[in-house]
């Protein structure tokens, strides 16, 4: 499993307590140093219930590493939702960080990506998710 499945367990475990603190101790300082310049957090929406499994470590090289992961939470009306997310985990001088994550919201349509050492491009993705959304709710 190693130190960077390890480190996604402990992140997700802290979205799942709500602890902000946590969550930001897991990435790496690039990440940490540009969201805070930008006035963002890296806290994904979590719950109480929410359940996570990681399915697969793939080293992408010595300093990059994807941890596939699976989210289930409940959304709206009680229902159970399941996303399929993988964590892009960098190794820096001071150990391993997430460093962004990718994962599809609509099926067939290419995958969000969020750097989070890249604030400005996170809000242009999401901006592109939330049109992709609205135009898929809208058929």
């Amino acid at each position: 499993e190693g130190q960077p499945a390890g480190l996604v367990k402990v992140f997700l475990n802290a979205v799942v307590a709500g602890d902000a603190q946590q969550t930001q101790t897991c990435l790496t300082r690039k990440a940490v140093a540009k969201m805070k310049r930008a006035g963002m957090h890296v806290l994904p929406p979590g719950s109480p219930q929410a359940k996570f499994a990681i399915n697969k470590i793939v080293r992408i090289d010595d300093a990059t590493v994807h941890i596939e992961s699976s989210w289930t939470d409940e959304v709206e009306g009680g229902m159970q939702r399941t996303y399929d997310i993988t964590w892009i985990v960098r190794l820096e001088e001071r150990g391993w960080g997430i460093a962004g994550m990718q994962t599809s919201l609509i099926p067939n349509a290419p995958p969000l990506t969020l750097n989070f050492e890249d604030p400005a491009d996170i809000q242009v993705q999401v901006q592109k998710a939330n049109a992709r959304l609205a135009e898929e709710a809208g058929k």
